[in-house]
């Protein structure tokens, strides 16, 4: 506003002069004055606002733009900061859906892998993920054992309170297993009422970890309706890694282990035969 009032200075200054005749030299050399500096001032707004335009086409110039001097005014670039404004909001919201859509995609890949991977059931890998893990560590980790565990009666639990109270046995019973291994044991179903416990460590002490589990097992009644609660017991096949072994004769062993515990009287923990 400073910059356009010069001009109505100016015109006052001449009309001054016009009324006042002896000072009139004076006034007309302010008059001249100030329309130079308003000419200056003018020259100096114009080409500092065309140096802006010509940042904003460094990338992709506009020769007929480039090359041509026009007057800008104030409005248009409110316009010009309104329609960037829009044109980030557009790109924001464009990255916010592509990231949600990534992520989507992610969260399906990882319940592709999961169930893959993992028995819906209990969460705990499933035989595929047994087999790969035996494959990783056959003949990489000594002292192993393979502890095969075998659910009481589970038969009868199915055929006295129905099936959906025998999915709630086996989920408390893999979550107990679960919990009184070591974390660097590793826990798998193995179909039905079997879960197998990978641990590395020598037989003796492999009896003591499937004994503490066992103990846990018996202490932990299974609430499936309500009110009701039942008793629920295990049995246990140890079987340790021999030179030569595969996957399919320790598991064998243990399997035989297990049958012992089951002749036995069952609620109990079995080692292979010695050798």
């Amino acid at each position: 506003m400073r910059l356009w009032l010069l001009a109505p200075g100016g015109i006052i200054l001449f009309l001054l002069g016009l009324a006042a005749g002896r000072f009139y030299p004076i006034i007309n050399i302010l008059w001249l004055l100030s329309w130079l500096v308003f000419v200056v001032l003018t020259i100096l707004w114009i080409s500092r606002h065309y140096r802006r335009i010509e940042s904003m086409l460094q990338e992709e110039p506009d020769p007929k733009l480039v090359n041509k001097a026009f007057p800008v005014f104030i409005n248009d670039f409110a316009r010009v900061d309104l329609g960037l404004t829009k044109i980030y909001r557009k790109i924001e919201n464009a990255a916010l859906d592509l990231m949600d859509q990534k992520a989507r995609q992610a969260g399906e890949s990882l319940d592709m892998i999961l169930s893959a991977t993992t028995d819906p059931l209990t969460g705990v890998p499933n035989r595929k993920q047994l087999e790969a893990h035996l494959k990783r560590v056959f003949g990489n980790t000594n002292p192993l054992c393979v502890v095969m565990a075998d659910i009481d009666h589970f038969k009868s639990v199915n055929d006295t309170y129905g099936h959906d109270a025998g999915d709630i046995v086996l989920k408390q019973f893999a979550s107990t297993v679960k919990g009184g291994v070591r974390p660097s044991d590793h826990v798998f179903r193995y179909g039905g009422e079997e879960f197998i416990l990978i641990c590395s460590a020598d037989i003796n002490e492999t009896m003591e970890i499937a004994e503490r589990v066992r103990v846990k097992v018996e202490k932990t009644p299974v609430a499936i309706y309500g009110d009701l609660s039942i008793a629920v017991t295990a049995s246990f096949g140890v079987a340790e890694y021999r030179s030569g072994d595969t996957p399919e004769s320790i598991m064998k062993r243990a399997d035989k282990a297990l049958y012992v515990a089951k002749q036995s009287g069952r609620n109990r923990v079995c080692k292979e035969a010695s050798f």
